[in-house]
């Protein structure tokens, strides 16, 4: 028997075993989408190695205190209505004790589970998967599978299910994911100038992402290539400062910033330059009940070919309740640095004794 905790006094500990269980019975999280499809949809497999770590807090898996989980379910997303062709993954799965809740999840995948334990490693066959009829299950064509090398038996606490991918030449098999009914606000101050001038805006963010104890991340859309600041500031100017003065004309700021993070702007996804390339800054609200509905204002400063550069102003606010569905998703490229979400969050099933 061996133990997946860090010591005996942890009370989310998990021990192996290595006998199979002829019975086993299916509990799904949360609970509430069993046999309902949930109104998100997520992607274990990218175009780049990636980490896609689950927390679940303890309220969410009383069915399985006392019994072994042999096989961890991904349910195919059905509100996407196309026929998904077979394929197979390559992947890894951990699980471990959580050592936080979802709603104090950090952007650090060893903070949030420090003790993992790898229970599948290899090429994992993915169905085919006709176009659904009636309501989502369970059944093998609806599911990929991932079966433990060895039982895991679950005594209770909070818990990380843990996936690492590798593209493998078949990542479209969209699964069924949770989006939490929660966000804060986002609306947008004047407009950019420079380069791209005639656009409506080239900053953006997702106002589902303003919560606390979840990242942010801020986007701008600029020349490829050029260095790019993102300034942070606490409210709007009541009347924005006109730049001309310092060689960028027809740019506003539209807040007095404190900070700045720097960034650079990448290639364009799309063929031609003319649309532009992506930067991003991201930011990790602290999980502090202080800071419901508290507010923020950033733009983008850019360094483009031409000269400087401002994108529109961004005002954020945060939103007036915590996250409380009692599971987060920790999500990034393995070269990068992971995010915390309250969206995209993958809807599991465990086959237990």
């Amino acid at each position: 028997m061996r133990s997946l905790a860090p010591c005996a006094a942890l009370s989310a500990a998990l021990l192996g075993h290595g006998v199979t269980s002829a019975q086993q019975n299916l509990v799904v999280v949360p609970s509430t989408h069993a046999s309902a499809d949930a109104p998100g949809r997520a992607g274990l497999v990218g175009h780049a190695p990636q980490r896609t770590q689950v927390l679940i807090d303890a309220e969410l898996l009383t069915a399985l205190v006392g019994h072994r989980i042999h096989a961890v379910l991904l349910r195919r997303d059905a509100q996407l209505l196309t026929a998904l062709n077979a394929g197979t993954w390559d992947l890894v799965l951990r699980i471990a004790p959580a050592a936080r809740s979802a709603a104090t999840a950090l952007p650090d995948w060893s903070a949030n589970a420090p003790h993992p334990v790898e229970v599948y490693r290899g090429t994992l066959p993915v169905p085919a998967s006709p176009s659904p009829i009636g309501p989502p299950g369970w059944s093998s064509s609806e599911t990929v599978r991932i079966d433990f090398a060895q039982p895991q038996l679950y005594l209770g606490g909070a818990l990380a299910v843990d996936f690492e991918t590798r593209p493998l030449g078949s990542d479209w098999w969209p699964i069924d994911a949770v989006d939490e009914a929660i966000a804060g606000r986002v609306s947008s101050l004047g407009s950019p100038c420079g380069r791209f001038a005639a656009w409506p805006w080239t900053a953006r963010a997702d106002e589902h992402e303003f919560v606390v104890g979840r990242t942010a991340t801020i986007r701008l859309q600029g020349d490829p290539g050029s260095a790019a600041w993102l300034l942070f500031g606490a409210a709007p100017l009541g009347s924005p400062l006109d730049l001309s003065s310092i060689g960028a004309p027809g740019c506003h700021l539209h807040t007095l910033p404190f900070a700045a993070l720097g960034s650079s702007v990448a290639a364009p996804h799309l063929p031609s330059a003319e649309f532009g390339g992506p930067a991003s800054v991201s930011l990790q609200f602290p999980a502090d009940s202080g800071l419901l509905g508290a507010a923020l204002t950033v733009q983008w400063f850019e360094w483009q070919s031409g000269g400087f550069a401002f994108s529109n102003a961004l005002v954020g606010e945060l939103a007036l309740a915590a996250p409380n569905l009692g599971m987060a998703v920790v999500v990034g490229q393995l070269a990068g640095a992971p995010i915390v979400r309250s969206r995209g969050i993958p809807v599991l099933g465990f086959l237990s004794d």
